[in-house]
């Protein structure tokens, strides 16, 4: 089971403020005591929906 939330936030990086997307992923498993979270932000500006879209595609579990 997994949840997502997203933000959009004032961020800061190298001395420069701007706005950012930030995209969080939490999956758990409840028969097992784990959870894992996945955070991607990147500026506003940018869009990185394909890129997070692949990534979670091609993501391999290593439980069965």
């Amino acid at each position: 089971m997994g949840w997502k939330a997203t933000f959009e936030i004032d961020g800061a990086s190298f001395g420069l403020s701007q706005k950012v997307t930030s995209h969080l992923y939490l999956f758990s498993y409840l028969g097992e005591k784990w959870t894992v979270k996945y955070r991607f932000t990147y500026p506003k500006d940018f869009d990185g929906a394909k890129d997070i879209e692949m990534f979670l595609k091609t993501l391999e579990w290593t439980f069965k």
